[in-house]
């Protein structure tokens, strides 16, 4: 059987991060992390296939997770949950395309999609 992706998902909402942590993981094996501290712990014992970065974490806070997380996984992806209220909204350190806004199901098919666009790259590149 093969093992399932690592997600992580980071926020500074504990009630969000254990939503998300239940919604995903039927799929992935996931972790939540609120401080860089335990996103720089994390580094040493997951293996992270895709970082979801919740509204809840400020603009500048949300380089310095790019940052860390570039350096511990450097083939993860980065995806950015938006808040419903905050329609057209977009992060400036990520492109449109790895934002979504927070409804659960949208949130899991777009992990799904980046996760499978990730995989097709990679399987291209080895062929």
């Amino acid at each position: 059987m093969a093992q399932r992706l690592e997600i992580l998902c980071y926020g500074h909402d504990q009630t969000l991060l254990d939503t998300r942590r239940m919604i995903l993981q039927s799929s992935f094996r996931v972790e939540t992390a609120s401080s860089l501290a335990e996103l720089a712990h994390l580094g040493g014992v997951m293996d992270v296939a895709l970082i979801v970065i919740c509204h809840t974490v400020p603009e500048e806070e949300c380089r310095r997770v790019m940052q860390i997380s570039g350096a511990l996984w450097p083939k993860s992806g980065v995806l950015s949950v938006q808040a419903l209220s905050d329609h057209g909204y977009s992060r400036s350190c990520l492109p449109s395309h790895y934002q979504v806004d927070s409804t659960p199901q949208h949130l899991k098919d777009r992990i799904c999609l980046l996760l499978a666009q990730e995989a097709a790259l990679s399987e291209r590149k080895l062929a």
